[in-house]
């Protein structure tokens, strides 16, 4: 399931990030820096999750952690992703299709794969990632959920 928990490390004075050992680049990173990346996806991510919303960015992130090794890290445990989160998706691939081989928005289609239990992993398309992204948080909300950027450490509104 996924690419696994993403490390992140700042590049530049613009807060390009790569991943190291995760499989992305978030956020573009400058030449030198993608060579050891090659195989690397491009992509935005956010979390979206059930739950009472955190006071703030940091219950947010303990959150988070706690949600991505319990239902995310491991592969050993299969959770099926609750009703919210299913109803989540679906609505959210209405508008943006994860047609697998054919999607310019998802870096890792089928959305309905990031999710497991109370939570889902969106891997968006950097080129996509703006428009779409305030789309999902928008979207969250009007679900009753959780919008988190794991990159940012950062609850969306």
């Amino acid at each position: 399931m996924g690419l696994g928990k993403v490390a992140l490390r700042p590049l530049a004075e613009e807060l390009s990030y790569v991943s190291l050992g995760g499989g992305s680049i978030s956020g573009p990173a400058g030449a030198g820096e993608a060579d050891a990346c090659d195989d690397a996806l491009v992509s935005y991510d956010l979390a979206v999750w059930d739950g009472d919303r955190p006071l703030d960015n940091h219950q947010a992130g303990l959150t988070y952690d706690e949600l991505y090794e319990r239902y995310l890290e491991s592969d050993d445990v299969v959770v099926p992703p609750a009703p919210r989160i299913v109803a989540y998706v679906e609505a959210l691939v209405a508008r943006y299709p994860d047609d697998v081989g054919r999607s310019v928005v998802w870096a890792s289609p089928p959305v309905i794969e990031e999710a497991s239990g109370p939570i889902v992993y969106l891997l968006m398309s950097y080129g996509k990632a703006e428009e779409v992204s305030e789309y999902a948080a928008a979207l969250a909300r009007e679900h009753g959920l959780i919008c988190f950027d794991p990159q940012g450490e950062c609850l969306r509104p």
